[in-house]
C-alpha cells in the first residue's frame, strides 16, 4: 500500500497521517539520538466491536531494508487503551532513519495478533 493511502483490515482502518523529520532524543536503554522520522498514524474502528490498541506493533525498515530503531522520547506517543465502534485514535512513533535512507521506507502495522499486518511503502520526509 502506498504510504499516503489508508488500508482497512477487518473493520479497522489504518493510515499514515503525518511525517516529520526530527532529531531524536535518547531516553531508554540502548537508544541513540540522531536523525529520525516521527510518523503519525490514525486508526479508525469502522466495525461494531471495541478494538484494543495496546497490542499495536509498528516496524519500520529504511530504504536498504535495515530495521529502523524505535525511539521512546517525545514526540513519541504510542497507541494505548481501546477504540469504541466508530471512534478513531492517533499515535506518534519515532524511528531513527538517516536522511540518505528515506527514499523508500517500509512500514508494517499490526493492530492485533489476530489481524493481518498492513504494509505501507513510500518516501519518508
Amino acid at each position: 500500500m502506498a504510504i499516503d493511502k489508508p488500508a482497512t483490515v477487518n473493520a479497522v482502518r489504518v493510515q499514515v497521517t503525518g511525517q516529520k523529520s526530527i532529531t531524536s532524543k535518547a531516553q531508554g536503554p540502548g537508544e541513540v539520538a540522531g536523525p529520525a522520522v516521527a510518523l503519525t498514524f490514525t486508526v479508525t474502528n469502522t466495525g461494531n466491536r471495541r478494538v484494543g490498541l495496546s497490542t499495536v506493533v509498528i516496524n519500520v525498515s529504511d530504504a536498504a531494508g535495515a530495521p529502523a530503531s524505535q525511539m521512546t522520547a517525545s514526540p513519541a506517543r504510542p497507541f494505548s487503551g481501546s477504540l469504541a465502534p466508530g471512534a478513531k485514535a492517533t499515535g506518534v512513533y519515532v524511528y531513527n532513519i538517516a536522511q540518505s535512507a528515506r527514499g523508500k521506507i517500509r512500514i508494517e502495522v499490526s493492530v492485533a495478533p489476530t489481524l493481518p499486518t498492513v504494509v505501507f511503502v513510500g518516501r519518508a520526509i
